[in-house]
């Protein structure tokens, strides 16, 4: 069964880190071949996809080709396909999911749609496309139940079949240990791309409260991108030291370190950096955006988005090791959900329906 997976392009991001995953895991899976189709041709993920082995069809040589009205990138795609001849395409995001509808227009090959964020497009025509070509689709996947709501609103025009898929991770990348209550030091984490959507100037506010009352704790933000001048800025600003480490590949380094994983962000799909820090054992504080709570309220402190909620939660934390150690070891029960065996096992089924 040859399925061709289809991003936009591959920078460093959950959905990346999620294809990258499967396709490590595909392996094991002799009727099973996954074909990386990168539309864009450029990422800065491109080389970890190398390095471990990961076959990647580049299409176009630049994320400007990603534009609506390109019928070149249309036409390579096609060429591509032509090429690879999947059973079923398996699209990532909306570049990928528009060029190959089209693209397949006139064919019968299934096509799975895979939604991975509940932010509405902003852009009228890209939203008008996403409905008008939603009948090409063969099957919607949401990453939770709440991506799930925002697609039969706003994409699933024609009423497509549509399930929800939690998402997965490489459980052999972290392992789950039991944690202590912190006596003497609190490291706070946040792993995420620095980006305004994570809501981290107000996590850093409110970290810069919580360290004028507890001095012996920290915080490390893990990851890199457009905003981090200014959090750094602000961080200054405020008299508070906090760690920005950058783009990090392995970022359970970083986890073990720490006694608390935060995460506030204004929305989400899915949130697969916190089922990560939820692999190591930790307990977490995440926004009530961050749909992973759907499945992991027993480990986890929800907060809104503002800065006196986000402190609240973490001082709960900071303040009571009975609650720590409860949200820590309610963590254990949860891993085999985030299985990535488990999760290609579904998707196995999944496309094996769709050829019947």
């Amino acid at each position: 069964m040859k399925v061709a997976i289809v991003l936009g392009s591959i920078p460093y991001g959950g959905i990346e880190n999620l294809v990258f995953d499967m396709a490590l895991y595909s392996k094991n899976y002799n009727d099973l071949d996954f074909q990386i189709v990168n539309v864009a041709g450029v990422g800065e993920k491109l080389n970890e996809f190398y390095d471990a082995g990961i076959d990647v069809f580049n299409v176009c040589t630049s994320t400007k080709d990603l534009k609506v009205y390109r019928v070149s990138t249309l036409r390579k795609l096609k060429k591509v396909f032509a090429q690879l001849k999947p059973d079923i395409v398996h699209t990532m995001n909306f570049s990928a999911d528009y060029f190959s509808k089209l693209a397949l227009l006139n064919s019968k090959t299934p096509i799975v749609t895979h939604i991975h964020n509940t932010k509405i497009e902003e852009h009228l025509h890209r939203r008008a496309l996403n409905r008008f070509l939603s009948f090409r689709t063969s099957l919607y996947v949401s990453v939770s139940k709440a991506v799930y709501d925002m697609v039969e609103k706003m994409h699933n025009m024609f009423k497509k079949k549509h399930i929800v898929l939690y998402n997965a991770i490489n459980l052999g990348n972290f392992k789950w240990i039991k944690r202590t209550y912190p006596k003497n030091h609190f490291n706070l984490v946040s792993t995420a791309r620095l980006m305004p959507q994570k809501n981290l100037d107000n996590l850093i506010k409110a970290f810069a409260k919580i360290h004028k009352e507890y001095p012996n704790t920290t915080l490390t933000i893990v990851g890199d991108g457009k905003e981090r001048v200014n959090l750094e800025n602000l961080a200054k600003s405020l008299g508070i030291n906090v760690v920005f480490t950058g783009y990090q590949k392995n970022v359970s380094f970083y986890l073990y370190k720490a006694d608390l994983f935060v995460l506030p962000s204004y929305y989400e799909g899915f949130g697969n950096s916190h089922i990560e820090a939820i692999a190591t054992g930790l307990p977490s504080v995440v926004s009530k955006n961050v749909p992973s709570i759907e499945i992991t309220r027993k480990c986890t402190l929800v907060c809104d988005t503002d800065v006196e909620s986000i402190y609240k939660q973490i001082k709960r934390i900071i303040t009571n090791p009975k609650l720590y150690d409860a949200l820590s070891n309610n963590t254990k029960n949860l891993l085999q959900q985030f299985d990535m065996n488990n999760y290609l096992l579904k998707l196995y089924d999944i496309y094996n329906e769709l050829l019947r």
